[in-house]
């Protein structure tokens, strides 16, 4: 199932790196320009990697249809101030903000001040867990920090 979800990838348009760069600028919602190409692969996906000028944040784009693979904001938390169930939420509005939707939260852990939460894709009351989205949220300022 993995190797046709993959085969998915290649018949979408070959993005550029620099339409790459433009897709990760808007799922990041910054400037195209704070974001500088780092490399790339030529795996099974093969991704451009990008990251922010400031050195924080890192971003990988799908070369085929520009879709975000993950991105990860470098932090040191601070005391916690959100629960579980608050950082839960702002997880879950994140992903309808993102367009991701029908997606159920299914599992989740709090690490390092990091709430991590796994989302599975909810088609008419089916759970499909091989379609999880995880999404990590700072305990202190509740800032979405992760995405995969």
């Amino acid at each position: 199932m993995f190797k046709f979800k993959i085969s998915i990838f290649y018949t979408c348009k070959e993005y550029s790196i620099n339409e790459a760069r433009y897709a990760a600028s808007l799922f990041l919602n910054c400037d195209e320009n704070e974001l500088v190409f780092s490399n790339e692969t030529k795996n099974k996906l093969p991704l451009y990697y990008f990251i922010s000028k400031d050195g924080k944040t890192d971003v990988s784009i799908t070369k085929f249809g520009g879709y975000v693979e993950l991105f990860h904001k470098r932090l040191t938390p601070d005391e916690p101030k959100l629960s579980y169930d608050d950082a839960m939420q702002k997880a879950e509005f994140y992903l309808k903000e993102k367009h991701f939707d029908n997606m159920s939260p299914s599992y989740g852990f709090i690490s390092n001040g990091v709430a991590t939460f796994n989302f599975a894709y909810n088609q008419d009351g089916v759970i499909c867990y091989n379609d999880l989205i995880k999404v990590g949220v700072a305990t202190d300022s509740g800032e979405i920090v992760s995405f995969s």
